[in-house]
């Protein structure tokens, strides 16, 4: 007796699926079995190619000194002429029960010798005024959401003393506006590693391939939509320095124009031999837009001026 046609479709369809999901399940698996329990916010890009001054015109390295150097200890990504966008936990201390910051209490280490430098490529600097390319920039504010608890809500936004002036050296880099898997390989930049220990003089770049939200999830075994993730093929290559940009193009986004890329990520942390997260900008559109201490979307956040702050910058550690 011979099946009919219909028959032997649906079989071969049910054999299919019943194949991929016995992939799909030793996958997941084998990937659960290598997370480990924490998570590294010591990111650094490694494997990486040097990038030429002015290729990543909306990076900034925050330097802090250490000796009789400027050294960066965290990136981070030009969104306006007096505001970046970085990690928290590049600036705050993850102490819990910190709730009243509003009313004058604090973790947050003291920005008071921390400086934010744009149109660098360089990792130290010997003097601030040696640079005449580079704009340092000192910072009045630190802004970050209430309830951060690393890695998750790990996001902040800084304002600068006095703005960026904007040329082909420094630009600012438009945000992620919808949530989207984004394809392709997307571009990280930091200040890396040429080898496992010793840090480069220069900023780094490397593309990454990225998971969709789902795999993500299912990876890590709890709900990520608030992250990107890296592909598990790709997380040898490199990881942004912390606060770093992840920039994605030709993604369809409205709020990127010309194909020139947009803000899709902030580096925060990595799963080691496994892959790295980013908080996902298009997450935080509402706490970026408004960055008073003021409630938005139901969540308050954290609004710290840093001229009222003890001088705790050797807390920084590189």
């Amino acid at each position: 007796m011979s099946l009919a046609f219909e028959t032997k479709t649906a079989i071969c369809i049910l054999i299919c699926f019943h194949f991929h999901l016995i992939l799909a399940t030793h996958r997941y698996n084998y990937v659960r079995h290598l997370v480990p329990k924490t998570i590294n916010s010591s990111l650094r890009v490694h494997n990486g190619k040097p990038v030429q001054l002015g290729e990543i015109p909306y990076q900034v390295g925050f330097k802090t000194r250490s000796r009789n150097l400027y050294v960066t200890f965290c990136g981070g990504s030009i969104i306006g002429e007096s505001k970046l966008l970085s990690a928290a936990h590049c600036f705050v201390e993850d102490v819990t029960g910190v709730k009243t910051l509003c009313q004058g209490q604090t973790e947050a280490k003291s920005l008071r010798n921390t400086y934010a430098v744009a149109a660098t490529i360089r990792n130290y600097a010997s003097a601030r005024n040696t640079d005449r390319i580079a704009q340092w920039r000192t910072l009045r504010n630190l802004i970050y959401p209430d309830d951060y608890k690393f890695p998750d809500n790990d996001i902040a936004i800084l304002i600068v003393t006095s703005p960026f002036v904007f040329n082909k050296y420094v630009q600012p880099i438009n945000l992620a506006n919808a949530f989207i898997d984004y394809s392709g390989l997307c571009l990280v930049s930091g200040y890396g590693r040429i080898s496992y220990d010793i840090l480069s003089d220069s900023l780094m770049k490397a593309h990454l391939e990225l998971l969709p939200e789902r795999w993500c999830s299912m990876v890590h075994n709890r709900d990520m939509s608030k992250f990107v993730c890296t592909s598990l093929i790709e997380t040898d290559i490199g990881h942004g320095d912390s606060g770093g940009p992840l920039v994605c193009a030709h993604t369809g986004d409205p709020g990127e124009k010309n194909g020139t890329g947009i803000l899709v990520g902030v580096a925060s942390g990595t799963y080691e031999q496994v892959n790295s997260i980013f908080s996902r900008v298009s997450k935080f559109r509402a706490f970026i837009e408004k960055n008073s201490c003021v409630k938005t979307d139901g969540a308050s956040f954290y609004f710290v001026t840093f001229f009222v702050l003890p001088n705790i910058y050797d807390l920084f550690a590189f």
